[in-house]
C-alpha cells in the first residue's frame, strides 16, 4: 500500500486592513452608491436577475446577502466587515433604500417609475479606452462626470469577458448627451480621440450591418415584457420566451439553489458569480496524482466512492495527464480523506496519492461541476416538459428511462439523480447518463466550456454594467396559468 500523504497545512488567514474613519466613510459611500444603483430606475427593470429578485415577494425585499455577493460589492463588503457593515452604509448614505427590522433585507423607498423610453436617447457609445486596468471602471465614471451626471457607465465585453475598449454611458439628461457628442475638441482618452456616437445610432448601425431582427436586438426590459403580456395574454400551455422551458428551473447544488438560465444555443447554465464558496462547498474536492496518463476504468473510482459516501462523485480526468480531480457532494473531514486513501491506494494498478485540492483549483472545479449539472438538469426538465405536453407519459423525455442520457445508454462518470417536480404531479426521477456531469477534461470542456451569453447588444457583446455577474437563487415565476414551477435537483453534482 502506498504511504498516505499528510493533509496540506491550512493556508494562513489573509490580513484585513484596518481603515481610518475617513477611509471607512469613503467605502461606505461607495457601497451605498453601488447598492442604490442595483435598485435604480435606470437598472432594476433592465436587469433580469435583479427584477426577478425584486418581485419574489409582495414587499419587494431582496436579501442583503445576495447583494453583497455581487462582484462589485465583494471588496466593499470585506472592507466593512461583512453584510452588517453594508447595512450601516445603506442606512447612512442611501436614502432611496430601506432595510427591514432585522437589517438583512433591502428594498426601495419609492415606487418604480417607468421611463418614457428616453434611456436610449440619453445614452452614448464611445470607443478607444484601450486595455482594462483594475481601476478603469472608476476612472471612466469620473471621466464622464465632466460632461454631466450619469446613471451608469457600462464597460462592454466580448464572449471571453475581455473588455472591448468601448462603453455605453447613460446620462441623466439630454443636455449632457449634447455636451459630450458636440464637444469641441472631440473627447479624448489618454491623448487619443474617441470614436463617439449616440447609442441609438450605434445600435441601428449594427442591426443593419449584421442583418439582425430589430425586435430581438435589445436586452431584457421588464416594462416591455409586462406590456406584451397585457396586450396578448398567453394560452394556458404557452411557453414563456423569458423562462426556461416554460417555467423557471432551479439547480440545488452544494447547499445552494441556483436559477438555471438558457444560453443562445438553448443549453442550461448558471451565473458563475452566483456560486458560493463557503463552509458547504470548501474541502469537497480531492486530487489524485500518479496515474501516469491513464486512471483506468471510471467505475473503479466511482463505485467504491459511491458505496462509501452514498452518492457518486464527479470525476475530472484528462487522458495523458498524471492527476485528476474528484468532487463530492459534501465537504470531507480528515477521516473522510483517509477513507478515500484506504479505499483507492491504487488506480489502474499504479500507487496514487490523494490530497485536498487547492482553493483556486477547487473553486474552478466547482464551477465546472455546477455548469455540467445545470446543462443536464435543463435538458432533463425540457425533455419532461415536452413529454408532458405531448401526452407521451413519464420517462420518455431527454434523460428519462431509455431516453437520451437514460439507463438505456449505460452508466456515466458523474452524479445521476435528477429530481424534477412537475405541476400537479408527483416527483419523477430520471437517471442521467454521461451528459449529467462531465466525464473528462475534454468532455467537461464540451459540456461547460462554451461561453454563456447573457443579454446582448446588437453586435453580440454581453452588456456588462456595474452589477457584473452575480448571485444566488432568483424567484420562481410561473409561466402559464397552470401554475407551479419546475425544480430540478442534481444531487452531488
Amino acid at each position: 500500500m502506498a504511504e498516505a500523504a499528510a493533509p496540506p497545512a491550512p493556508a494562513p488567514a489573509a490580513e484585513t486592513k484596518t481603515l481610518t474613519d475617513e477611509e471607512k466613510d469613503e467605502v461606505m459611500q461607495k457601497a451605498a452608491k453601488q447598492v442604490s444603483f442595483y435598485f435604480a430606475d435606470a437598472n432594476l427593470p433592465y436587469d433580469k436577475f435583479m427584477w426577478s429578485m425584486y418581485n419574489k415577494n409582495p414587499e419587494h425585499w431582496v436579501p442583503l446577502s445576495t447583494i453583497t455577493s455581487f462582484k462589485r460589492m465583494r471588496e466593499h463588503t470585506a472592507a466593512l466587515g461583512g453584510a452588517a457593515g453594508v447595512a450601516d452604509a445603506i442606512q447612512k448614505y442611501a436614502p432611496d433604500l430601506k432595510l427591514n427590522d432585522a437589517g438583512d433585507q433591502v428594498t426601495r423607498t419609492t415606487e418604480l417609475k417607468q421611463e418614457d423610453n428616453s434611456a436610449m436617447g440619453r445614452s452614448i457609445y464611445a470607443k478607444g479606452f484601450g486595455e482594462q486596468t483594475p481601476t478603469l471602471q472608476q476612472e471612466l465614471e469620473k471621466y464622464f462626470q465632466q460632461y454631466g451626471p450619469t446613471n451608469v457607465v457600462r464597460m462592454r465585453r466580448d464572449d471571453a469577458k475581455k473588455f472591448k475598449g468601448s462603453v455605453f454611458v447613460e446620462f441623466k439628461d439630454l443636455a449632457s448627451v449634447d455636451k459630450f457628442l458636440k464637444a469641441d475638441p472631440k473627447p479624448q482618452w489618454n491623448g487619443t480621440e474617441l470614436l463617439i456616437m449616440s447609442k441609438q445610432a450605434y445600435c441601428d448601425m449594427k442591426i443593419k450591418e449584421k442583418g439582425i431582427d430589430p425586435s430581438k436586438a435589445y436586452n431584457f426590459n421588464a416594462f416591455n415584457k409586462r406590456e406584451r403580456a397585457e396586450r396578448k395574454p398567453k394560452a394556458a400551455d404557452a411557453m414563456d420566451e423569458d423562462a426556461v422551458v416554460g417555467r423557471d428551473v432551479f439547480l440545488e447544488f452544494m447547499g445552494q439553489k441556483l436559477l438555471i438560465k438558457k444560453d443562445a444555443a438553448g443549453e442550461g447554465y448558471v451565473e458563475e458569480a452566483e456560486l458560493e464558496y463557503g463552509e458547504k462547498q470548501k474541502n469537497s474536492t480531492l486530487k489524485f496524482s500518479g496515474v501516469g496518463g491513464d486512471m483506468g476504468p471510471w467505475n473503479a473510482v466511482k463505485e467504491p466512492l459511491r458505496e462509501a459516501f452514498a452518492r457518486a462523485p464527479f470525476i475530472k480526468f484528462e487522458k495523458d495527464q498524471d492527476s485528476g480531480l474528484v468532487g463530492f457532494s459534501n465537504p470531507l473531514s480528515d477521516a473522510d480523506v483517509q477513507k478515500v486513501r484506504e479505499l483507492l491506494p491504487k488506480l489502474n494498478d499504479k500507487p496514487v496519492t490523494w490530497e485536498r485540492a487547492g482553493e483556486e483549483e477547487e473553486r474552478k472545479f466547482l464551477v465546472e461541476r455546477a455548469q455540467a449539472a445545470a446543462k443536464s438538469a435543463l435538458a432533463a426538465a425540457s425533455g419532461q416538459r415536452r413529454s408532458n405536453d405531448r401526452g407521451r407519459g413519464r420517462g420518455r423525455g431527454r434523460g428519462g428511462r431509455g431516453g437520451r442520457g437514460g439507463r438505456g445508454r449505460g452508466g456515466g462518470r458523474g452524479p445521476r439523480d435528477v429530481k424534477m417536480s412537475s405541476p400537479g404531479g408527483s416527483p419523477k426521477d430520471a437517471e442521467m447518463g454521461d451528459a449529467a456531469a462531465g466525464t473528462s477534461a475534454t468532455d467537461a470542456g464540451a459540456t461547460t466550456g462554451e461561453k454563456r451569453k447573457r443579454a446582448i447588444e446588437p453586435d453580440g457583446g454581453p452588456d456588462v454594467g456595474q452589477r457584473g455577474e452575480e448571485v444566488r437563487a432568483p424567484p420562481m415565476v410561473a409561466a402559464s396559468s397552470t401554475g407551479g414551477n419546475k425544480a430540478a435537483k442534481v444531487d452531488g453534482a
